[in-house]
């Protein structure tokens, strides 16, 4: 019995696989650009993921300088 449902799962994937295989080379064939709409959205992920990278960069650079400003003033009242 159980051989059964394994053969018969393994027949069910088979053609699953066969009918998306088929769909996409349909696709393909109708539209030679269909993938380039998920190759631009890899790249600007890519591109997104780059810029957060250097903008989290220069943020810590320029905190790290404002806190290395002294704050206290020099006390402008000892002339002679």
């Amino acid at each position: 019995m159980m051989y059964r449902l394994a053969a018969a799962y393994a027949v069910r994937v088979s053609t699953l696989r066969e009918r998306a295989s088929s769909q996409l080379e349909r696709i393909a064939q109708s539209d030679p650009e269909a993938g380039d709409a998920l190759q631009t959205a890899i790249i600007t992920a890519a591109f997104a993921l780059i810029a957060i990278g250097v903008v989290t960069i220069i943020g810590n650079a320029v905190i790290a300088k404002a806190h290395s400003i002294s704050l206290d003033t020099p006390n402008l009242n000892n002339n002679p």
